[in-house]
């Protein structure tokens, strides 16, 4: 594949139901057709402020607070809930496991059995 100078390729975050520039009836945008304005750009994380930091102890951590009311919510409630059961079972998307794991979930699941499942497509339970 190639993109011309002023075309863009569009990913949708759907991979199984997003109509976006791997169909053949949209395909790659040219600049032009771009609507909007640029309110966040992930550069490369060497070249930019949002670069993740590991600690002494190996541990990775972020120099950003991204998480919206309902992660918060979620995660005061998984640590209360975790102190109930043995096993932490983590799903993790098998195309992409390190940027769809919950960096929490470390912490949470601290002295507890751990199987990290890998997924591919949608989860069905």
């Amino acid at each position: 594949m190639e993109l011309g100078e002023d075309e863009y390729f569009l990913l949708g975050d759907n991979r199984e139901s997003s109509e976006d520039s791997r169909f053949s009836g949209i395909g790659n945008i040219k600049r032009e057709n771009l609507i909007g304005r640029v309110w966040l750009r992930f550069q490369p994380f060497s070249q930019t402020w949002f670069r993740p930091v590991a600690g002494k102890d190996g541990t990775i951590t972020m120099n950003i607070q991204w998480y919206p009311g309902h992660m918060t919510k979620a995660k005061r409630a998984m640590k209360e809930d975790v102190k109930l059961v043995d096993l932490v079972i983590e799903l993790v998307d098998a195309r992409a496991p390190l940027s769809s794991r919950n960096p929490d979930i470390d912490s949470l699941a601290a002295g507890k059995g751990r199987v990290i499942l890998f997924k591919q497509g949608r989860s069905r339970f």
